[in-house]
């Protein structure tokens, strides 16, 4: 999944739900910048944030984790 398509799912999101995600995304960059303190790489927030965030229904909480977190990953990645 490429940066243009995550960007295109997120203008679709009603205007509370993408500033939500956009804060969420900037503090996970905070916490990301001192993971030599706390443990909390991109790849741990992603692991812990990902289900959350991303579920569908409650039956898909973790159907679908693995490709949830690598997208996670993704973007916390970019913004770290």
């Amino acid at each position: 999944m490429c940066l243009a398509t995550l960007k295109n799912l997120v203008a679709d999101l009603p205007a509370s739900n993408g500033l939500l995600l956009k804060r969420i995304i900037q503090l996970a960059t905070c916490v990301a910048q001192h993971a030599e303190e706390n443990m909390m790489t991109p790849q741990n927030l992603a692991i812990v944030l990902g289900p959350n965030l991303l579920r569908q229904t409650e039956d898909s909480f973790f159907s679908n984790a693995a490709p949830i977190c690598e997208i996670l990953m993704f973007v916390f990645n970019v913004y770290c």
